[in-house]
């Protein structure tokens, strides 16, 4: 099963890791020597290795005839990993979670996607998410996910990012990887915006029971920002206001992103776009420190349609990724749908 991962002076596949994290997802049976196998692998990555150190579970004892195992013994969905860097163990659903978003910074073009470069259609999902990661100066990160026009295939859209000199640029699969199948990081049909670490990146608190973001709206009329922010204040897990551009940041405790809109144009970045959301996240990648939306006019769009990139960017900023129901304001490309679905507030209320 797992031979492909035998070889040390090869990388594995993204599919053959994502055989193997099924496997263990799914409490399969290892030999030793594929256990020692994908332990060995799995460390050598080196954001693997920089995190921590993953335990890969040893196979079921065998018992001897008439006897019985005990409820709960053995090796399966509870079985657990330890987390040397921060001495604090997590169960394994968890651990397999940021495993895939490690495997997933180290693979250039997402799980099971393929390359920007691939053929049209080869192993495309309709509903990936086309992000770029730059690494700075300062050791923070910085993310940027960009919502494709109407018509506009994800895929396409990474290619035509990469090619017009986008760097970083990568096609995460929002529907079919195994992080949106793993209870951390997904709520029935919402996704979380992963990291390089970890499923979900948060605001800090700063003293607040929740975390308070205000949105400067610094786009113009067409744009109903201030309506999409009051939708978002529904969930009880961080709180969202809207203000006026002019009217500043009320507080160094709170959070403030700017709302940009203008005429980007359809060349270079913006080449397919009609959004964007940018964030900063710390060197460790645990949280936001910063973000700001842009919204580009040189689309147009209906009522609806604007309320929808406008839900959908600020949705970003809270720290989701695509919804894969069309319900959701968070469905990957442009629709008329103005509002989050239940499962959007519900994931979101289970980080804050």
């Amino acid at each position: 099963m797992l031979q492909h991962l035998a070889t040390p002076d090869s990388p594995p596949s993204p599919d053959d890791l994502i055989e193997a994290l099924r496997a263990l997802l799914a409490g399969y049976l290892l030999t030793e020597d594929e256990r020692q196998n994908l332990q060995q692998r799995l460390r050598a990555h080196p954001a693997c290795s920089a995190a921590c150190t993953a335990r890969v579970p040893q196979r079921r004892k065998l018992l001897p005839a008439g006897h019985q195992r005990r409820p709960g013994r053995g090796v399966g969905r509870r079985e657990r990993f330890r987390c040397l860097r921060t001495g604090e163990e997590t169960t394994m659903r968890n651990r397999l979670a940021a495993l895939v978003v490690v495997i997933g910074a180290v693979v250039p073009i997402g799980l099971g996607v393929g390359t920007a470069g691939a053929a049209p259609g080869e192993s495309e999902q309709v509903t990936a998410s086309v992000m770029s990661t730059q690494r700075n100066a300062d050791g923070t990160v910085t993310q940027t996910t960009y919502t494709p026009a109407e018509g506009v295939r994800p895929a396409d859209l990474a290619r035509k990012l990469t090619a017009n000199g986008v760097q970083g640029v990568a096609l995460v699969n929002g529907a079919g990887d195994v992080s949106a199948q793993v209870a951390a990081c997904s709520y029935g049909t919402a996704r979380t915006w992963p990291t390089g670490t970890t499923c979900f990146s948060r605001w800090s608190y700063n003293g607040w029971a929740r975390p308070q973001m205000y949105f400067r709206d610094r786009s113009n009329s067409l744009w109903p920002v201030g309506r999409a922010v009051t939708k978002w204040n529904e969930t009880s897990g961080i709180d969202s206001h809207y203000r006026t551009f002019s009217a500043g940041c009320p507080s160094s405790t709170v959070h403030c992103v700017i709302v940009y809109n203008a005429a980007y144009g359809k060349t270079g970045e913006w080449d397919g776009v009609v959004g964007m959301t940018k964030r900063t996240l710390n060197a460790a990648q645990t949280y936001t420190t910063g973000a700001y939306i842009a919204l580009n006019e040189s689309y147009g769009g209906t009522e609806a349609q604007r309320w929808n990139t406008a839900c959908h960017e600020i949705g970003h900023v809270l720290g989701l990724d695509h919804n894969t129901s069309t319900a959701s304001c968070m469905y990957y490309s442009r629709t008329s749908q103005r509002y989050p679905n239940a499962n959007d507030f519900t994931l979101l209320e289970t980080y804050y």
